[in-house]
């Protein structure tokens, strides 16, 4: 690990202790009284920016009475999270048994990829945390699934575009018509490659699952799709980690690299398979490796983010570093202009949200543009303001290193 300076507040010496911490959970041990780092406060605030905490909980609960004696209320805190994560963690588990037992039954293919499959490689499920349960169902399917889903007592939050979502109590259940979106500027059609995944499943009893191979470069694209918006925390990193740990032989690399290269993931994976090494000691032969230089500032950028990279970055900085891929030397006002321009008038791809039937009459777009204008104007004007306030700030040059950075990763 260097020694690098991360604008979140996040010390060196938190994420210094922090990745063998993790790198001893994936082993499968528990900490020793010995090894209980003195900075276990700024250790905590890492772990929760990375939605890591039950992790750290789990690693420490041997020694509650140390805990309570250095860190009284930290010890409290840490053992109600802990308790609080596993409970959530029941409910989703049983409330995905409970979908896929409905949809099985009903003779509708629903696949389930990313948290709900991933936990399950974990040395204790219940602590790989999860905001969402991701699943996936045909358009075809997709009334019907939403009524099966208001039948068994769900809320629908949101039915726009391709990712509907329903809640019931704490569970969140994120339904999928289409896994990926066009987002990067190394020109490949994620949307089209990715649109026929649940030809690309396998069953497990009542459960339905993408393929390892495919969902693994379905993993790095998503982890570079996050790398391209506002971030993308260790815990997706930790998640490639354990993937791999737990197929071993029976992976395809073979395979894999076929599928990273034809999606040009390849250059982006290696940086990945890269930072694994680095934090957890996994040991992944890979010829694309980036320089150790944009490794140093990638890990950076990852570490001190948080989950999504919201503690140091937001929509407007995505905007800012994009509008250097155009051009790196055009003047402050041109560039402004044409930030303002792309905000204002967003492409059809990503008005499907605010308007889905663009995708099949693009004529509606202007018409899309005017809901969203009225949306950000009346709904959501402090969103809107602090996002044109941030995309028109000067960060001192901290999006150009960004976009330089990205670029090497070929995004």
């Amino acid at each position: 690990m260097k020694n690098i300076n991360f604008s979140s507040g996040v010390n060196n010496s938190a994420a210094e202790e922090l990745f063998p911490l993790l790198k001893q959970f994936l082993e499968n041990k528990k900490l020793k009284t010995a090894d209980i780092p003195d900075n276990l406060s700024e250790l905590f605030q890492l772990c929760e920016i990375h939605s890591l905490q039950p992790i750290l909980c789990y690693m420490l609960l041997g020694e509650t009475s140390l805990l309570r004696e250095r860190y009284p209320d930290l010890e409290k805190k840490i053992r109600d999270q802990y308790i609080a994560s596993a409970y959530h963690s029941v409910q989703q588990e049983a409330s995905a048994e409970e979908m896929a037992e409905r949809f099985y039954k009903a003779g509708i293919p629903l696949a389930f990829f990313k948290g709900i499959l991933l936990r399950r490689f974990y040395p204790e499920p219940q602590l790989r945390t999860m905001g969402d349960i991701d699943c996936l169902v045909s358009r075809d399917n997709r009334e019907l699934a939403h009524r099966m889903m208001l039948e068994m007592g769900y809320v629908c939050d949101s039915d726009k575009g391709d990712v509907w979502v329903y809640s019931r109590g704490r569970v969140s259940v994120e339904m999928h018509t289409r896994i990926a979106q066009n987002s990067f500027q190394n020109g490949f059609d994620y949307k089209a490659f990715f649109s026929d995944a649940l030809e690309h499943t396998e069953k497990a009893g009542k459960y339905i699952f993408l393929k390892r191979e495919y969902h693994f470069c379905f993993l790095i694209y998503h982890i570079a799709k996050h790398l391209y918006s506002t971030g993308a925390g260790i815990r997706m990193f930790l998640d490639i980690a354990v993937f791999l740990q737990h197929y071993g032989n029976e992976f395809d690399w073979e395979q894999a690299a076929e599928l990273l290269q034809e999606t040009r993931l390849s250059r982006t994976a290696g940086a990945v398979f890269q930072l694994c090494g680095r934090w957890f000691g996994t040991k992944i032969p890979w010829p694309d490796k980036v320089r150790e230089e944009v490794l140093d500032q990638l890990e950076e950028y990852i570490t001190g983010g948080g989950t999504f990279g919201f503690e140091t970055h937001d929509v407007g900085d995505m905007y800012l570093r994009r509008g250097y891929e155009k051009s790196e030397k055009e003047g402050k006002h041109r560039l402004h202009f044409r930030l303002l321009w792309h905000y204002l008038f967003p492409s059809a791809d990503n008005m499907l949200q605010i308007m889905p039937a663009v995708e099949k009459w693009k004529w509606l777009l202007p018409a899309a543009w005017v809901k969203r204008w009225w949306l950000g104007a009346f709904r959501r004007r402090s969103h809107s303001l602090h996002t044109v306030q941030s995309m028109l700030k000067d960060d001192g040059g901290r999006s150009r290193r960004e976009h330089r950075m990205l670029k090497e990763l070929g995004l």
